[in-house]
């Protein structure tokens, strides 16, 4: 199997380019060393014989020397430094930063290169963290789907990540509601768009009213703490959810059946009607998308039930 030795950082690699030749003065440890050429250097260390070819003509690391037929070789005091390289690599430093620390290896030029790496790592994490949730509350949705008879209307209970508001109105095109949902979500997210989960409000007053279209913000669920305004923390608590399957259009006969159903159980709602497609991507058609429909419940309610 390849040898990877622990990361040592302060051994020098290599440099000498000139044939040592045994002589009188020679010890007996310099008579005896084992050289290795390039293909056999390159298969204990799990690599290409491009690899250390490359790195001998940018600098970076050098053969013991090259033999007066032309072959580079390796001895295994080699070994140190060639793995210290290829940990640093493995940590994504690039060859530019690498190059001085192989010229002068020192505690001074290593730390500035872990520290780095170590910032792009802990960012790296943030993302994958990121992207697990995201991917978790996709098959939570899928899990819905599945399980959930679409033509009830329960109370469940439910605790939101922050959201980042972003503000529309019932006139705004679906180009404009589309720009400023890029704008914000590279402004607060460390996610790709892709990886973004979004939505829309409509306030309790205006469904009182009948008036189901009066969308006031778009909004996007947050993982990374937000840079500055318009976080938004919906109320941890009970909400009602029903769910409407079709385009845009079916929404408001179905917002007519929820207020009917609440209006006749006689629960009160509070805040805004939090609205997300739970088969967004995944839909052959827009009839086919499926609409979760939130909305808090007034926490009097929940005390008049209580015995």
């Amino acid at each position: 199997m390849p040898w990877r030795s622990p990361p040592v950082f302060f051994s020098g690699a290599g440099r000498s380019t000139t044939t040592p030749k045994p002589s009188k003065g020679t010890s007996i440890h310099e008579k005896n060393r084992k050289y290795y050429t390039i293909g056999q250097f390159a298969a204990l260390h799990g690599i290409s014989k491009k690899t250390l070819l490359w790195y001998d003509s940018i600098g970076l690391f050098h053969p013991d020397h090259v033999g007066e037929n032309g072959y580079r070789y390796y001895t295994a005091a080699q070994s140190l430094p060639l793995c210290a390289i290829l940990t640093l690599r493995d940590l994504e430093v690039p060859i530019a930063q690498i190059r001085p620390f192989t010229h002068a290896p020192s505690p001074d030029t290593l730390e500035p290169l872990l520290q780095q790496q170590l910032a792009s790592l802990d960012q790296r994490i943030t993302q994958l963290q990121s992207t697990r949730r995201f991917i978790t509350s996709y098959l939570e949705n899928l899990k819905i789907l599945r399980e959930t008879d679409l033509s009830a209307i329960t109370l469940v209970e439910k605790t939101w990540a922050p959201l980042v508001l972003v503000p529309t109105t019932r006139d705004a095109s679906y180009e404009e509601d589309f720009e400023r949902i890029c704008q914000q979500t590279n402004d607060y997210s460390t996610r790709e768009l892709s990886s973004a989960l979004f939505g829309a409000m409509v306030p309790v007053e205006s469904l009182y009213e009948g008036d189901y279209t009066n969308y006031t913000a778009l909004f996007i669920q947050m993982d990374a703490p937000a840079k500055h305004g318009c976080l938004h923390t919906p109320p941890r608590g009970t909400y009602l959810r029903a769910f409407c399957q079709g385009d845009w259009s079916a929404l408001p006969g179905r917002y007519q059946e929820i207020m009917d159903y609440v209006r006749e159980q006689g629960i009160p709602l509070t805040g805004c009607a939090y609205e997300t497609t739970l088969n967004e991507g995944t839909a052959p058609t827009p009839q086919d998308s499926i609409v979760c429909i939130e909305i808090p419940v007034d926490p009097s309610y929940q005390r008049e039930k209580s015995p």
